[in-house]
């Protein structure tokens, strides 16, 4: 069997974890005798291969022209969805910004935090419109129908969860399509026993607060740097710098106890979840921060969002908070940190999960049952 591996032109430039999911799921299929390329032509061609897999919604006009390509060729198409409705990230992300890029007095930031925390914070566009923010921006019309029409032109759906297929079918209304739910894997050998020490003697750090994950206003630093403005924890964000502006609020809200790092090699990287007490992924949406299971199995007590699906990941043994609440945010954060030592057993049961339920073999078994059943078992 040959497939067809499809993202997004833009991907590569992003460094996100849809790439990180094509080729680890990529390797394995390989692993099970299944012949996998890669593709991220604005218009792929398909001849020769059985099936296409198309990773994400997102960007749904790029993914659109896609998957038509892919449907004028006749090959059966299958899509990693990765979908999350954007209007709560839209609607944080910008009011976050309007917050901090402008100097303002302490009363006036805090009164605005509340609002946000609330779900009431509205912003005035310069052409005097405003925007309705109890529960986030409205996604546009356009965007989701484009979204949906991404979804008419695939065979079978591959969510990363219930949870991202039950959005799928609320908000784009795509009730009518065959599903498997496949979760995101990890190589859990790579980020268990990480030797600290060299990590720690190199930066001066350790039992820190950690985030890895790229600067951008989706991963939601800056309130994190906010929330924790007040603590004595020492705190490691690790990560490439996206967007420009976006770090240099974060620079402005970081302290002397912040250290900010480009993104690491991986043997550096295994070596800073290992020294960190808690590692934290506020984001506003995400599948399930494969982040997160990385430093999970490092042994690291983790925090993540109550706004994306990784409840259905982590359950009762991650420690949760609201992205926009930045209360929220420092509750769970010290409560992970002052509880870690008591924490064994759950980051014990979180581990023993982890391996047993989310690995890239269990994912390509999954998937390869999928392709064989659209291509007729060749």
């Amino acid at each position: 069997m040959k497939v067809l591996m499809v993202n997004h032109p833009d991907c590569l430039r992003f460094r996100g974890g849809d790439m990180v999911v094509l080729r680890k799921l990529a390797g394995a299929l390989r692993a099970r005798g299944i012949e996998v390329a890669e593709c991220i032509e604005a218009e792929p061609d398909p001849a020769g291969y059985d099936v296409a897999h198309v990773f994400n919604t997102n960007p749904p006009q790029a993914i659109l022209r896609q998957v038509r390509s892919l449907e004028r060729h006749g090959v059966p198409v299958v899509a990693t969805t990765i979908y999350h409705p954007v209007s709560f990230l839209w609607w944080a992300e910008a009011c976050i910004r309007a917050i901090f890029s402008s100097p303002r007095p302490e009363a006036e930031i805090e009164q605005a935090l509340e609002s946000l925390r609330l779900r009431q914070l509205q912003l005035s566009h310069r052409d005097g419109r405003s925007t309705i923010s109890v529960g986030g921006t409205p996604q546009s019309a356009e965007y989701v129908e484009t979204q949906r029409e991404i979804l008419r032109h695939v065979d079978h759906l591959l969510p990363g969860s219930y949870l991202e297929m039950a959005e799928v079918m609320r908000t784009l209304r795509v009730a009518d399509k065959p599903f498997t739910v496949v979760p995101f894997g990890i190589d859990a050998a790579e980020f268990c026993g990480a030797d600290p020490g060299p990590f720690a003697a190199k930066y001066g750090v350790r039992d820190f607060v950690l985030q890895v994950s790229r600067f951008d206003g989706l991963k939601n630093q800056l309130l994190l740097l906010r929330a924790l403005a007040a603590t004595q924890l020492p705190i490691v964000l690790v990560g490439e710098l996206m967007d420009p502006a976006y770090g240099e609020l974060c620079r402005a809200q970081a302290s002397e106890r912040v250290t900010i790092l480009p993104y690491l090699p991986p043997e550096e990287l295994r070596g800073a979840y290992a020294a960190a007490r808690v590692h934290v992924l506020p984001s506003f949406m995400e599948t399930c921060g494969l982040v997160t299971m990385e430093a999970a199995l490092a042994d690291c007590n983790v925090v993540a969002s109550c706004t994306g699906n990784e409840v259905e990941y982590f359950r009762d043994l991650a420690y949760y908070c609201d992205p926009v609440d930045v209360g929220s945010i420092r509750s769970a954060v010290i409560r992970a940190y002052d509880n870690y030592a008591d924490d064994a057993g759950r980051r014990e049961r979180l581990r023993k999960l982890i391996v047993r339920k989310y690995s890239w073999p269990a994912a390509a078994e999954a998937v390869a049952a999928v392709y064989e059943g659209l291509s007729g078992g060749d």
